[in-house]
């Protein structure tokens, strides 16, 4: 019997041979456990990114479709290869046709491009004529819409006056330097009637370019030319309907898609414009480099009325910024015969403009009044050209240069600049960035960028109420929400400084950001705050509670 048991292999096994075990630990047959804490924290900083995100990609998604527009970065190219093929074509050369060509088409896109803003103006109207009905019945929604529109156009203005305020800061320092230095020479120089009176000399000019900037760009001059731009402004939203939304057949035409018809429509007034300040400009400063710039200015604005099939007129344009560039050369008192002969040429290419403009207006469809703004721009720009001398701070640094060491008057001379470089950049923020806002808030830009702070809101308070319990809600609003809200208000308040689209977001992520770091704080002392409360009442409890007497 025992014979027959069947014979197995006793060989020793271990139990578990075949689990092998790390060289470094052991594992551990025990479930692993999450603090609850640790993952409560998890969750709300998933929820704070989710928010943050969200609402910053509301916001600024909404500004960035509802400004639109051609980039600016874009365009500044854009003129910056027009400007090189308008000085290529004036050489002349066996290329000449080539680059009119070229030029003919980047002109045509340039124009094309500028098209695109009918279509950030079109949701600008829209939104305009919903809010004030037809005939401006809907008094409610108007008053909204004005003011919101006056407290945009409020800080436009405030950028203009701040502006202002820094150049008459820099002439004011540039005044008290140069007591200083006639102080200093002075000295060096006790009894001489010559050194003297060159100071006193330069001491009136300098008191007649403080009494031209007062006159030309203070408060009252530019409050009068705040009422120019307004009324420039006046029958734009009219004239935009009545080419857009007025009828579907406009959508057609030429001029919607082939130009911005808002800007055609303030060309005149800002070419006017900066004819005035160019001129008030001139009392203060004034050299041949100025000269070239105020015309090469000039040239540029009147190349956006010429048609590019118009080869005749192409033809005087060339030539002018041809004899331009050689008027240029001359500044020097050396050649004096040859500035004067330039200047000679350049006016007779003016005259052939003109008439140029006027017999070719029909065959281009150069307007009525296209025609006569060219007549009397080029007559202004004939008047600039015409003037040689110096200007007011250019004597002065001529003055001082007899009498000092060379590097305190290059130190002077820097001061000079820096004024004038002031003065320029105000000019530019007054007379084409406030008229560019002047004219989107005619059209009615400002309550639609709005909408930006109402998308942001509504999407930080969809994802806030997804947070658990009260206090959750409110930690999520003061570390992500609040700082979403502050980065997009941020960027639209520098909209409306006249701050440009990529700088104004940057400097919105920026404060999003220092907000986000107040509101961490605040949170933090906000929860130690309730914690102590709590621990104390839980104190005072226990303290009023029943003790046994059992032992």
């Amino acid at each position: 019997m025992i014979n027959n048991v069947v014979a197995t292999n006793n060989k020793y096994n271990r139990a578990f041979k075949e689990f092998s075990q790390p060289q470094n630990g052991y594992f551990l047959n025990t479930p692993v456990s999450v603090n609850p804490k640790d993952d409560k924290k998890e969750k709300s900083h998933l929820l704070g990114k989710t928010i943050a995100i969200s609402a910053l990609v509301v916001g600024f998604g909404t500004l960035a479709l509802f400004s639109g527009g051609l980039n600016k970065g874009a365009a500044k190219l854009l003129d910056k290869w027009r400007i090189k093929l308008e000085r290529r074509m004036a050489k002349g050369g066996k290329l000449k046709n080539f680059y009119r060509f070229a030029l003919s088409k980047v002109n045509s896109f340039i124009e094309k491009s500028g098209s695109v803003n009918n279509f950030t103006s079109l949701k600008d109207v829209a939104c305009q004529r919903i809010m004030w009905g037809k005939n401006g019945e809907r008094t409610y929604t108007r008053n909204i819409h004005e003011g919101i529109t006056r407290f945009f156009d409020k800080i436009s203005r405030k950028t203009v006056n701040a502006s202002y305020s820094s150049t008459n800061r820099k002439f004011a320092n540039l005044t008290e330097y140069l007591s200083s230095i006639n102080e200093r020479i002075l000295k060096k120089h006790p009894n001489n009637k010559k050194v003297a009176d060159a100071l006193n000399f330069a001491g009136l000019r300098i008191a007649k370019v403080n009494e031209n900037l007062e006159k030309g760009f203070g408060v009252n001059a530019r409050t009068a030319r705040l009422k120019e731009v307004r009324n420039a402004t006046d029958g734009l939203f009219e004239f935009f309907w009545d080419a857009s939304l007025k009828d579907v057949k406009n959508f057609k035409s030429k001029n919607m898609w082939q130009t911005f018809i808002a800007e055609d429509y303030m060309l005149p007034a800002k070419m006017k414009l900066a004819n005035k300040t160019g001129a008030l400009r001139q009392l203060i400063t004034h050299d041949i480099s100025d000269n070239y710039k105020a015309t090469s200015t000039a040239l540029n604005n009147i190349q956006k009325f010429v048609n590019p099939k118009d080869v005749a007129t192409n033809d005087i344009m060339a030539s002018l910024r041809n004899n331009l560039n050689k008027y240029k050369k001359f500044s020097d008192d050396e050649h004096l015969a040859q500035r004067n002969n330039a200047i000679k040429v350049i006016k007779n290419n003016l005259k052939q403009l003109s008439i140029s403009f006027a017999e070719n207006s029909k065959k281009y469809g150069y307007n009525e009044d296209a025609v006569k703004s060219i007549s009397s721009y080029v007559a202004e720009v004939e008047d600039i050209i015409s003037k040689s001398s110096k200007g007011e701070l250019q004597e002065i640094l001529t003055t001082y240069k007899a009498y000092l060491p060379r590097n305190e008057y290059l130190k002077l001379k820097s001061k000079v600049q820096s004024a004038i470089k002031s003065l320029d950049k105000s000019i530019d923020i007054e007379t084409v960035q406030y008229v560019d806002k002047a004219r989107d808030l005619r059209l009615g830009s400002a309550p639609t960028d709005v909408l930006s702070i109402v998308g942001t809101v509504g999407a930080v308070g969809y994802y806030v109420n997804k947070a658990d319990g009260k206090d959750e809600k409110i930690s999520a609003s003061l570390k992500y929400g609040i700082p979403a809200i502050g980065a997009i208000a941020t960027s639209l308040y520098c909209t409306a400084r006249l701050i440009s689209g990529g700088k104004a977001m940057f400097f919105g992520l920026i404060s999003g950001w220092a907000i986000n770091k107040v509101g961490e704080a605040v949170d933090n002392v906000r929860k130690k705050y309730s914690l102590d409360v709590s621990f104390h009442a839980k104190d005072v409890k226990d303290m009023f509670k029943p003790q046994s007497d059992k032992v």
